[in-house]
């Protein structure tokens, strides 16, 4: 806005740019003016690998769903008939045992376990297993349903008192909490999942490293299951012999943005954009005045000092102020800010021909809005910063503004 005000209406001596049509350049920029109130109210994700769990798109609605309702709230299951080659670890079988609990039952079918997503979940309710969202150590051992076996023959081990039963999975399951609790921003099924396959198959491992039958050792866990959760597949227990704290993924919780932080965030971003919008006052001041066998490149040089010079003595205040404040300074970002500023001065000279060939008012705003579509396009589709639909249709919405502006004002420049 403050480039093609400069040109359009020869503000600080610049020559007035030639429009042949002015209204139409004019809603141009108040079409563009709009594209960027859209994209102010467009809300990044800015965390690193942001799983697409927002409410917006569809998987994440049913992830909502699933984690507001609270185990108390499922629905009583009904039992089901137990089947002939089927023993239950309790003397009795419990009218409430959860449908669930016969999708963990062991199938005389290949080497794997019978499980259903939907049984995972359904035994997690039931028994109140650890679901995203509870705090640690809300673990609850009320709902004592017994899991259902396969007959391993008539005296079996399972069976008999102190045998393999559902409560030393709970206390294996309290001995994850640590672990447990670093993941709670993951999925519901991967967690549940991940720590009911680790607890099972450390139990397991002892039970039949105590003379269990074999033929139930052999086949109740498979190492090469495809859904077990790589964080919990080590064990816990050596991780605590060797004192080392498990390391903490990177957290996926969405960065806390107020009100204030906003407005000060869009007030530098006017501020930065006012700025850049008179720094090419001096060359057209200078363009204007220059004979025709002199290039507007001879400005590129000086004008890119002055930028270095500039950055240099912000960079030495901010040093000081570090160093004072015992801060350490990241060199780290060095390296990148060079190559960021050699692709800056190489369209810097791109915009400096254009603004002598099409005057400020055109060359200016080409030159500002190509580089705010780019970005935006970059953060979308590279970076996927931008998700939910609300924030693709306010992006959308944005990004058809100024394609419409720019055509706008290039037909109005003639």
């Amino acid at each position: 806005v403050v480039g093609y005000a400069i040109g359009r209406w020869g503000l600080f001596g610049t020559p007035m740019s030639r429009t042949v049509c002015p209204l139409l350049c004019d809603s141009s920029i108040v079409l563009l003016v709009l594209s960027f109130a859209f994209m102010i109210a467009v809300e990044p994700r800015l965390e690193e690998h942001a799983e697409t769990d927002d409410e917006d798109d569809e998987a994440g609605r049913k992830a909502h769903l699933l984690l507001s309702e609270p185990p108390s709230a499922a629905r009583p299951l009904p039992s089901p008939p137990l089947a002939p080659n089927v023993t239950t670890l309790s003397r009795t079988h419990d009218d409430a045992t959860p449908a669930g609990a016969m999708g963990l039952q062991r199938a005389h079918v290949g080497s794997g376990w019978q499980r259903a997503h939907d049984d995972v979940r359904d035994l997690a309710r039931a028994t109140d297993l650890p679901t995203v969202g509870m705090r640690p150590g809300s673990f609850s051992s009320a709902n004592d349903h017994s899991l259902l076996y396969p007959d391993v023959g008539r005296a079996s081990d399972l069976a008999q008192p102190g045998g393999f039963r559902r409560a030393h999975v709970l206390e294996r399951v309290r001995l994850l909490r640590a672990e447990v609790a670093e993941y709670v921003h993951k999925p519901l099924v991967a967690l549940l999942e991940g720590a009911y396959e680790a607890s099972t198959a450390e139990a397991l491992s002892g039970v039949c490293s105590a003379g269990v039958s074999g033929h139930l050792c052999a086949s109740a866990y498979h190492g090469s299951t495809p859904w077990l959760h790589p964080h919990l597949s080590a064990s816990p227990r050596a991780s605590r012999r060797s004192g080392a704290a498990p390391e903490a993924p990177p957290s996926r919780a969405p960065l806390p943005r107020t009100l204030s932080v906003k407005i000060w965030g869009v007030t530098l971003a006017l501020f930065a954009g006012a700025t850049c919008g008179v720094n090419a006052v001096p060359f057209e001041l200078w363009n204007a005045s220059r004979d025709g066998s002199t290039s507007p490149l001879a400005f590129l040089f000086s004008q890119t000092l002055g930028v270095y010079a500039a950055s240099s003595l912000i960079y030495h205040l901010v040093g000081a102020a570090a160093l004072l404040s015992s801060i350490e300074l990241p060199h780290s970002a060095v390296r990148p800010a060079y190559a960021s500023g050699v692709m800056w001065a190489i369209g810097e000279a791109a915009l400096l021909m254009s603004l002598d060939s099409l005057g400020m008012a055109q060359g200016y705003v080409f030159g500002a809005i190509g580089p705010v579509m780019l970005s935006a396009g970059i953060s979308c589709v590279v970076f996927r910063e931008i998700r939910g639909w609300r924030n693709l249709l306010g992006f959308g919405a944005a990004l058809g503004l100024q394609i419409i502006g720019v055509v706008m004002l290039a037909v109005g420049s003639g």
